[in-house]
């Protein structure tokens, strides 16, 4: 059995946050929290829905003229900037996803699968 302790499991996720990214350093520290659990396994009492999104390419900087402002915002502010794109248009073919795009992908997400109360 692998033993890791929480704060070499700390400093490894916050490593490899920072050199992949938010999204894929969250879904790398769900897989690693899964393969280095040192608990034992419940049997689960419920059933529900799962929706697992991978190799997501968005770019927050299609609209260039809020570059400046997304460089001076904090990562929880950004949704903000970026609703305030004068595009609306859902991208273009071959681009990476923009703002508009990935938020209507998610909103279109959550209908289909909605959260759990």
């Amino acid at each position: 059995m692998l033993l890791v302790s929480d704060a070499v499991r700390f400093r490894l996720f916050k490593s490899l946050k920072s050199f992949l990214g938010p999204v894929a350093g969250f879904a790398l520290a769900v897989a690693l929290a899964a393969f280095l659990s040192t608990g034992a396994v419940a049997e689960p009492t419920t059933t529900g829905h799962l929706l697992m999104m991978s190799d997501l390419h968005f770019d927050p900087m299609a609209d260039r003229s809020l570059v400046d402002r997304l460089a001076a915002a904090e990562p929880a502010e950004w949704s903000a900037v970026l609703e305030g794109s004068e595009d609306k248009n859902l991208g273009s073919y071959g681009r990476d996803a923009n703002w508009m795009l990935l938020r209507s992908a998610l909103l279109q997400a959550r209908e289909v699968i909605p959260l759990c109360s």
